[in-house]
C-alpha cells in the first residue's frame, strides 16, 4: 500500500522523499519515489513526467545521483519546488564536469556545477529563465565524506567553502535549494 504523501486529502507535511534511490537509500526513512517496485519504495512512479504529490506538501527532497539522469533537469528541479513547502530543502548531489563518474556512465545526461543551481536561486541574472525561483542556497560536503575527513576539519573546510579544485575530487558535494 503506498502512503497517502501529499496526495489525498491529508498530507504530511514534514515528509521526506528520496527520488531514485533504486536499492540504495541514502535515508532508510525516507519515501522512496523510484520507477521500479524495488524494496524501500514507496511511490513508483516516473518523476520525469512529474511528481505525484500535491503542491507545498514535503518538507525535504533528496535527489542524489538522479538530475545527471533527466534529459529535463529544470522541469524536474521545478516539479520538486511545486512540492515543497515554504522553507523546504531540496539536496542534489550530481557529478561535477571533473568527476571521474561524469562521463563514465551511459545513462548521465550531463554533469552539474555549483552554478548550475544558482539560475534556480531568486536573484540570479539568469533566473527569468524559469517561472519558480528558490529563496536560497547553500553547498555543504556529503555526510559520508565527512566521516572520512573528520580528524581534518580543516580540511573539509576548505574543501567546502574555498572549493580547492584539486580536492574536490575527493568528496561530492551536496547542493541545497531553500523553497
Amino acid at each position: 500500500m503506498q502512503p497517502d504523501l501529499g496526495r489525498g486529502r491529508t498530507s504530511r507535511a514534514s515528509a521526506l522523499v528520496e527520488l531514485g534511490p533504486g536499492r540504495n537509500k541514502a535515508f532508510p526513512a525516507a519515501f522512496g519515489v523510484d520507477r521500479k517496485a524495488l524494496p524501500g519504495i514507496h511511490v513508483v512512479a516516473d518523476f520525469r513526467g512529474g511528481l505525484p504529490f500535491r503542491s507545498d506538501t514535503i518538507e525535504r527532497i533528496i535527489a542524489f545521483s538522479v538530475v545527471e539522469h533527466v534529459p529535463d533537469a529544470p522541469r524536474l528541479i521545478g516539479e520538486c519546488h511545486r512540492v515543497l513547502n515554504r522553507g523546504g530543502e531540496l539536496w542534489i548531489k550530481a557529478p561535477s564536469p571533473d568527476s571521474p563518474n561524469a562521463w563514465d556512465d551511459p545513462t548521465h545526461v550531463r554533469p552539474f556545477t555549483r552554478g548550475s543551481f544558482l539560475y534556480f536561486v531568486e536573484g540570479h541574472e539568469k533566473n527569468y529563465y524559469f517561472d519558480f525561483s528558490f529563496s536560497g542556497f547553500r553547498d555543504e560536503m556529503d555526510p559520508i565524506a565527512r566521516q572520512s575527513f573528520w580528524k581534518w576539519r580543516w580540511l573539509s573546510r576548505c574543501v567546502a567553502t574555498l572549493r580547492i579544485p584539486i580536492l574536490r575530487r575527493a568528496y561530492q558535494p551536496i547542493f541545497v535549494l531553500i523553497k
